[in-house]
């Protein structure tokens, strides 16, 4: 009897559905989609990304030089805001349909054969490798299926559940069948952080300068950068912070090593730079000094930098009219510092001297100290979803792991009896090379036997 037009349209829906199931569930798909997304990411980790609206001049002025040209033509792309652009987030999705439908496909057998419940034979797992092989059944055959299960006990297999009757299904390492899923699920756990990370994402360059108070956002307070040193050298830094009084000094132990956790935001430092710090009149009497170097504010404290030995530092102190240069001194750079000083209406300095760090010289009546010490560059990183990343790749290790270190196996031994006679048929199913399970069930089935041929599957 011939199908119905209506049938045969059903079934090739249903075939055409089922293909685009598999090609969106395809492990090659899983790789294009990542190479993608870490493609945009890399993007946008090189191209500037400000948090705020800006013009497509003022964004092509912040590009290098040789990209500026196609400035206008990255802006109009959304290239600007990639992270808020269908260029990561389609990706993205697309990625979240595959692992769930690839999940789909993989957990349920996964979790079947790990529990050591026997899977039809006529359902494959997915993706995985199979081989089979057929002899003639002897005269008893519950005897050579005896044999059979004895011999695959000996190379590690154990018996599963619920097998039909007759047929032996037997499986070594059955938790690698959860290596896949593991995978997916890990990429899963880190699909579903990004919008968390993208709402509540803090990433910031701080650099903290000694005892000068600096807001951080999300910190309830400030932060106070105190060190102490050895040989010179800083070997501790605090980190004080006023909002906590019961916990007023958190140090990092030699920075910059290791980061510090602080009202769930990682503190990570990245570099100590040297400062030479100065204070004027004392602290009864300090005095407003003002920095020459334009990304420095005035302050009673300034800490100028001493990156490059040889590029001198200059101060204003206003109220004794003193221009002060401060440069390491040639003699010790290590200790000492260089100064010469020229009062208001002078075109060169009336005063040079050589101080050592930390003391203290008169100018006209006003104390001045200058003191070696170390600023503390440190990341500030803060995301609500961060800990679901290190879960996703502990996760997507473990399948890894797994798929190359575990790798499973099952046994299906199928007797089909004719009379006196019949068959017994083999078949393996793994998720890595076949052909050394194929030839352990060729040396089992046959054990001395003639007549077996092999089956490919």
């Amino acid at each position: 009897m011939t199908q119905s037009v209506p049938s045969l349209l059903s079934t090739t829906w249903m075939r055409r559905a089922a293909g685009v199931w598999r090609r969106l569930a395809a492990a090659e798909t899983t790789l294009v989609l990542l190479g993608l997304i870490l493609l945009v990411a890399l993007a946008g980790w090189m191209l500037p990304q400000p948090s705020a609206p800006v013009s497509a001049d003022a964004w092509t002025a912040s590009l290098p030089a040789w990209l500026q040209p196609w400035g206008g033509l990255l802006y109009m792309l959304g290239f600007y805001r990639l992270f808020r652009s269908p260029w990561f987030w389609l990706p993205a999705a697309l990625l979240l349909l595959n692992c769930l439908l690839a999940l789909a496909d993989t957990l349920p057998p996964a979790l079947r054969r790990g529990r050591g419940l026997a899977p039809p034979v006529d359902r494959p797992f997915p993706r995985a490798r199979r081989a089979g092989h057929v002899v003639r059944l002897g005269q008893s055959p519950d005897e050579q299926l005896l044999a059979l299960q004895t011999a695959l006990a000996g190379e590690g297999f154990r018996a599963f559940v619920s097998a039909p009757a007759r047929t032996v299904v037997m499986g070594r390492r059955r938790l690698g069948w959860l290596a896949r899923s593991l995978v997916y699920l890990g990429l899963l756990v880190w699909l579903v952080a990004l919008p968390f990370s993208q709402r509540g994402l803090h990433f910031q360059r701080l650099t903290l300068l000694p005892h000068t108070p600096r807001s951080v956002a999300g910190l309830n307070g400030t932060l106070k950068l105190g060190l102490v040193f050895r040989d010179d050298q800083p070997q501790e830094a605090l980190i004080y912070h006023p909002a906590d009084p019961q916990q007023a000094a958190l140090a990092f132990v030699g920075p910059p090593q290791r980061g510090l956790w602080l009202n769930r935001t990682l503190l990570l430092p990245i570099d100590a730079p040297a400062v030479v710090t100065v204070e004027a009149g004392g602290t009864a009497h300090p005095r407003r000094l003002i920095p020459l170097q334009e990304d420095l504010p005035p302050a009673e404290i300034l800490h100028l930098p001493l990156s490059d030995p040889q590029q001198a530092q200059y101060f204003l102190i206003p109220d004794a009219r003193l221009t002060v240069q401060v440069a390491p001194a040639a003699s010790d750079p290590d200790a000492g510092f260089s100064v010469q000083i020229r009062r208001q209406g002078e075109t060169t300095a009336s005063d040079s001297r050589t101080v050592r760090s930390g003391e203290t010289f008169t100018v006209d009546g006003l104390p001045i100290t200058l003191t070696r010490n170390h600023a503390l560059t440190v990341l500030v990183y803060r995301d609500p979803a961060g800990w679901l990343y290190p879960l996703g790749l502990a996760l997507v290790a473990l399948g890894l792991g797994l798929s190359w270190l575990w790798r499973p196996a099952l046994v299906w031994l199928i007797p089909e009896v004719k009379g006196l006679g019949g068959q017994l048929y083999g078949v393996v199913e793994t998720l890595g090379p076949v052909e050394p399970l194929h030839s352990l069930l060729v040396d089992i089935m046959e054990n001395d036997r003639a007549g077996g041929r092999e089956v490919e599957g």
